[in-house]
């Protein structure tokens, strides 16, 4: 006598199985069924076969004439029905979403390329797609595109993983800048011996890719100031505290502040990086654009 099959017990083992019974059901034929599946006769059999033993039970009458389902069979292929059409909504609503851009993209940088450059450049995106909410995630740590930690991210190094996809947008270049109140009180130094010997330093402590400036902070004897966060590093200097490491961006995102004639060889490329998974959804793919495009656009001003 066949046994009931409960809605939970099709919950063991593979779901996959499910796919190769339904199309032994609706085809009556492990032949037709594996042509359906693109796959062999025997995959088919392999398949169900498998099946059948998790739930215990005969499914499929196998006749000299075709494959026949049993009544507990018949039970299963109902359900098993309603699941697809299940999975057939969740495609179609995704789908849905991601193809009309509504949702979430997360995008992941620096806190002064989040702040200064990207934020400000975001109004054009988001007047085309007025359903999409951009999330811009600022801060050192690089997030992990393959847990969805983000969609994007714009990093100084380039990515190693092979599931990630780069394309270089430009270079950040450094230079030595201080506040006027500084150069008024301690003088404006022509070199960077004059630096190490006679002047403060404020420091930003996310410049570790950097083994030149590492160097130098590491032997300086006045280092009088330390952050993580971009926001303070930048008022320190505001404020007088020392000379500090800047971008050369920075002669826009903070005009008060001075640059020294103090030519530095030191820059680190800037990637622009996608997860060759989630670089397939509509919204991923048009901020990456809009990225991309903007950072050509600028550059020869911000990121040359």
């Amino acid at each position: 006598m066949q046994k009931r099959i409960s809605q939970a017990a099709l919950s063991l083992g593979d779901w996959d199985d499910l796919r190769f019974f339904l199309a032994v059901a609706r085809s009556g034929s492990f032949t037709k069924a594996g042509e359906l599946l693109k796959t062999t006769q025997t995959t088919v059999g392999r398949r169900l076969h498998a099946f059948e033993t998790r739930s215990g039970t005969n499914l499929v009458d196998r006749r000299y004439d075709g494959m026949y389902l049993t009544p507990a069979g018949r039970e299963v292929f109902k359900l098993v029905e309603a699941m697809e059409q299940c999975s057939i909504q969740i495609e179609r609503l995704v789908v849905g979403a991601d193809q009309g851009l509504t949702g979430t993209v997360r995008i992941a940088t620096t806190e002064g390329i989040g702040s200064y450059w990207l934020t400000p450049r975001l109004d054009a995106f988001q007047r085309k797609f007025p359903k999409l909410v951009v999330e811009v995630l600022t801060g050192n740590d690089v997030l992990d595109l393959a847990k969805r930690e983000a969609d994007l991210s714009i990093r100084l190094a380039r990515p190693t993983s092979p599931k990630l996809v780069a394309v270089n947008v430009g270079r950040m270049r450094f230079g030595l800048f201080c506040a006027n109140a500084y150069i008024d009180r301690f003088g404006r130094p022509s070199s960077l011996a004059e630096v190490a010997q006679n002047h403060s330093i404020a420091d930003h402590s996310s410049y570790v890719a950097l083994p030149f400036w590492q160097d130098f902070i590491a032997t300086h004897p006045k280092v009088m100031f330390r952050s993580n966060s971009s926001i303070a590093f930048l008022q320190s200097v505001r404020d007088g505290r020392g000379i500090g490491l800047f971008p050369l961006f920075s002669r826009f995102t903070a005009p008060d502040l001075t640059k020294l004639d103090i030519e530095l060889d030191l820059d680190l490329p800037i990637w622009l990086v996608s997860h060759s998974e989630t670089n397939k959804h509509a919204r991923t793919r048009a901020l990456w654009s809009y990225v991309r495009d903007l950072s050509r656009r600028d550059r020869a001003a911000w990121f040359s």
